[in-house]
């Protein structure tokens, strides 16, 4: 029955996908529409967001950053499945990275990293940030695989869709390497101990098991730790990935180095940086981060027990 769900699912994706990027872009106003005025996807934890993370602003701007969000939300949606049948070339030119000498030298240095980002820009066109040389001067990495870390969706249908979206889309480049789950990451970085890989980890998501508690946005926020965690018992240098949209279907990466020998570092020390270049980056462009997301789920308070507040 899954089979055939899937298959039902897959024939009419595909034949989407084929479908010249310009007329996804059309597509996507339809659904921007829909989803935010029909539908009124999560509308309220939308608004809701967007009013608490930013208090100083009148009801008219968390409105008009709402409806930004629905507009790149649906345009994210619809490039990641233009993506799986375009050519390389074509998916290279939708980003542009500024400084493409961070990571590398980084990489040159130790043969390893951990690239931190969020879910920002279009995280689902990663693959093109391991495009050929020859068309992409910002993956001179030489012989370095590229690695994604991803977390299982719930839904089996849904979670093999997008296993095989990003799959097929990683190994059309040079680099392009394994895409793993996360809670399998440590064990295969364990086993690759001695090969060159860059590790690419979204590290946004809503984490209430963890003990880290950052003030982000103006709220308390339990905070994903799994990157710091990796990158002080392996010792890999941390990179974060800045990704704004300078216009529709061209994104601009921008490499910082969070911390070049994590094993050195304090506990907190990484996430809290990666947290505030994060934040920086949503107050310069809030219209295009994952609003929709229920990353305050847990209510914190100062006087709980066990945590630790970085």
């Amino acid at each position: 029955m899954k089979r055939i769900l899937y298959c039902l699912i897959y024939v009419p994706f595909y034949l989407f996908s084929l479908l010249p990027l310009r007329l996804h872009y059309c597509i996507s106003s339809f659904i921007s529409f829909v989803l935010s005025k029909i539908f009124h996807y999560r509308y309220g934890v939308v608004n809701i967001n967007i009013a608490r993370s930013f208090p100083d602003l009148k009801y008219k701007a968390v409105k008009d950053i709402a409806s930004g969000f629905y507009e790149y939300m649906s345009d994210v949606m619809v490039e990641a499945l233009w993506a799986y049948t375009a050519s390389p070339e074509k998916i290279t030119r939708l980003q542009k990275v500024s400084n493409p000498e961070v990571l590398s030298e980084i990489v040159a240095a130790h043969g390893k990293a951990i690239v931190v980002m969020a879910h920002k820009g279009n995280w689902e066109l990663i693959g093109g940030l391991a495009g050929n040389p020859d068309t992409r001067p910002a993956s001179h990495y030489g012989n370095t695989d590229f690695v994604i870390a991803y977390r299982k969706l719930a839904n089996p249908v849904m979670d093999r869709l997008m296993y095989t979206i990003r799959h097929a889309g990683f190994k059309k480049f040079r680099n392009g390497g394994d895409i793993v789950e996360s809670a399998e990451l440590f064990r295969y970085m364990v086993r690759n101990r001695d090969k060159n890989k860059i590790y690419f980890m979204i590290a946004d998501q809503s984490s209430s098991r963890s003990k880290l508690i950052a003030d982000f946005l103006h709220q308390k926020t339990c905070v994903f730790n799994g990157p710091e965690y990796l990158a002080t018992k392996m010792d890999i240098p941390v990179v974060y990935l800045s990704s704004s949209r300078s216009r529709r279907g061209e994104y601009v990466v921008e490499y910082k180095v969070i911390a070049e020998r994590p094993a050195e570092t304090a506990r907190g020390e990484i996430t809290a940086k990666y947290m505030k270049m994060l934040e920086e980056d949503i107050k310069s462009e809030p219209y295009s981060w994952l609003w929709s997301h229920k990353r305050w789920k847990k209510k914190i308070k100062d006087g709980d027990e066990g945590l630790i507040f970085i």
